[in-house]
């Protein structure tokens, strides 16, 4: 597609920041995915997909990528998550909202492990959770987070889950420091573990 060729190369020469970015895709979906559409039905290709592929590399505060995460739908998001993966999307800094993990899937139960610590560190709350074995299965009756998730070697290796998480007592010393396993990491200016701070986009 010659216009994601040449936005391509364009982004090599240049960073972005994550706001600069989603306003980007945010001026392309409104003009009501005219020329969009037409790259989606001729090509089979997701063009707001391909944008933030593309630019992801490029943005420089990763821990913000959630603003363009939350312009897209659904079935964008999922195909991001998938194409890009998901600890190199998501920040322990941004956790609150819906979550939809592959047990079966690594980095999946890496970020499983991630909110299962930030749970323990900010008693959290799982809301609604729901466990599947397989896509197609029934739900397990009311399934509740087991003890021995919290275990080193704990977590099963299949299934799905989804939850929602929220959070009343927000520890952000624990979420910067979970936020060296992912690829957004912290924001530059926090310096040390020890000093008292509190993150704010």
């Amino acid at each position: 597609i010659d216009w994601l060729n040449e936005f391509q190369l364009l982004a090599s020469m240049r960073w972005f920041s994550a706001a600069q970015a989603c306003a980007i895709l945010e001026q392309w979906i409104e003009l009501e995915h005219e020329s969009l559409f037409r790259v989606q039905t001729k090509h089979k290709l997701n063009a707001r997909v391909e944008f933030v592929c593309i630019v992801h590399s490029r943005i420089l505060d990763l821990y913000n990528f959630d603003c363009i995460l939350n312009v897209l739908q659904p079935i964008d998001r999922a195909q991001i998550l998938v194409r890009i993966g998901i600890l190199n999307v998501l920040s322990p800094l941004k956790v609150e909202g819906p979550h939809s993990l592959n047990l079966s899937i690594r980095e999946d139960r890496v970020m499983v492990k991630i909110l299962l610590h930030l749970q323990a560190a900010e008693r959290a709350v799982w809301k609604n959770p729901v466990l599947k074995w397989k896509a197609d299965a029934s739900p397990v009756p009311a399934w509740e987070l087991p003890v021995s998730w919290l275990r080193a070697n704990g977590l099963p290796q299949a299934g799905h889950l989804s939850f929602i998480y929220t959070s009343a007592n927000v520890d952000w010393k624990t979420r910067m420091l979970l936020a060296g396993i992912v690829l957004a990491d912290r924001p530059p200016h926090i310096q040390s573990d020890d000093e008292k701070y509190k993150y704010e986009a």
